[in-house]
């Protein structure tokens, strides 16, 4: 029996859970690359809050935070008209009206006339799982696939600093990332989201991510969080406005140092660590979309990536304004970091590493945005490689982490 086009409406717990549950019918119809489908979008909603629009096509065109899923599932999309999300199928000689009852995290997807046609579920990294129901229809090809189960066995804990609704529920790219990358090397990930380096104690930690984003108010808690987790010795992985914590952080080691900021925070300070990407009239530049990323081929990271049998350049996805400050690449070595890779097209530093060995990598890119479930991105599934590592290392001696959390469920 041929797919039809579906229509997809309902009311979602939280944003763009109905792009990522029409990715899922995508791939669910069309296989895992969704083969043939196409997604036509109702146009985005009026809102002036400005993490609802942090996504960035591979084209560089920024877009609402859902759009992610349909990139994950290799869905093309456009815009249409109405407010309901409609999926198109190559071969398809009619259409069908879908809705989704959410209770939690948990749905039942019907018909028009009240069949339940498929379970779905959001897993713990904030992924759309798809299973059959009694009355699954052929076209919907969910063949046996088992709903999400709490992990078993020793676990890799990870915190990621931030905000948890805007990282669980707003834009859960990270999540997911590391959720394929944990699927990949086959360990169980705890993923913990700690808000700063106060409060109770939460067990042991194996790895820290500090993510980007854009609420500026993070730079600082981002900075204490380098420090912390560089005297316990954790892999820490700093991604956009974390990189540039991690770079902050190094800097303001230095004696002379000490007063370095970042441009967007302190756009009048004498010491900018960071400063906005001009053009050739001085005018703002903004780097969006993708752009390969070379590692250098001396550099810990590299060794890293090809002992684990992984290619050491890539795609890499960028959404920022600001670079590092060339005057000061100078005094990074002496400050215990060093340059690995750069755009040689505009001089920007694109990641910098650790230079006493260790897992202490900062990306002025988002590698989560190019991750998938069937390849995920590089420098994530490094980062849980050497978590994993350390997590073996520390079996005898648990560390106490002092800082507020809470455990994802």
């Amino acid at each position: 029996m041929m797919a039809q086009d579906i229509v997809l409406e309902d009311a979602t717990p939280c944003a763009g859970l109905r792009h990522a549950l029409l990715a899922a019918l995508a791939r669910a119809i069309g296989g895992s690359g969704g083969v043939g489908m196409h997604a036509i979008l109702p146009a985005p909603p009026g809102s002036d809050d400005v993490h609802a629009r942090q996504h960035v096509t591979a084209d560089g065109r920024r877009e609402e935070n859902g759009v992610l899923w349909l990139e994950r599932a290799a869905v093309p999309f456009s815009r249409g008209p109405g407010t309901a999300a409609r999926l198109t199928h190559t071969g398809s000689t009619g259409e069908i009206r879908l809705t989704s009852r959410w209770n939690g995290d948990t749905a039942e997807v019907v018909d028009d006339g009240g069949k339940l046609l498929a379970l779905a579920q959001i897993d713990r990294f904030r992924r759309v799982v798809l299973a059959p129901a009694p009355q699954s229809p052929p076209w919907l090809r969910l063949g046996g696939r088992p709903m999400y189960s709490e992990p078993a066995g020793p676990t890799i804990c990870v915190a990621i600093i931030g905000d948890e609704h805007r990282l669980r529920h707003i834009y859960p790219a990270i999540f997911a990332a590391l959720g394929d990358a944990s699927d990949a090397i086959a360990c169980e990930l705890d993923i913990r989201v700690a808000v700063g380096a106060e409060g109770a104690g939460c067990g042991e930690i194996h790895g820290v991510v500090l993510p980007g984003g854009a609420d500026m108010g993070q730079a600082e808690p981002l900075v204490t969080m380098c420090y912390w987790a560089q005297a316990h010795g954790l892999p820490l992985l700093g991604l956009c406005l974390g990189m540039q914590a991690m770079a902050l952080a190094a800097v303001r080691s230095l004696p002379d140092h000490r007063d370095v900021v970042l441009g967007e925070l302190a756009p009048q300070s004498e010491e900018q660590l960071f400063t906005r990407i001009t053009g050739n009239t001085g005018n703002t530049v903004e780097r969006l979309g993708d752009r390969l990323v070379r590692i250098a081929k001396d550099s810990h990271l590299a060794a890293t990536l090809r002992n684990d049998a992984l290619q050491i350049s890539w795609m890499e996805r960028m959404n920022h304004r600001f670079r590092f400050e060339a005057a000061y690449e100078a005094v990074l070595p002496t400050a215990g970091y060093r340059i690995v890779a750069r755009d040689p097209a505009c001089a920007v530093v694109d990641i910098i590493e650790g230079s006493e060995g260790g897992f202490q990598i900062g990306s002025s890119g988002h590698p989560e945005l190019t991750s998938r479930a069937e390849r995920p991105h590089p420098l994530i599934a490094a980062f849980l490689h050497s978590a994993r590592e350390n997590m073996t290392q520390r079996d005898s001696e648990p560390l106490g982490v002092e800082i507020s959390c809470r455990p994802v469920l």
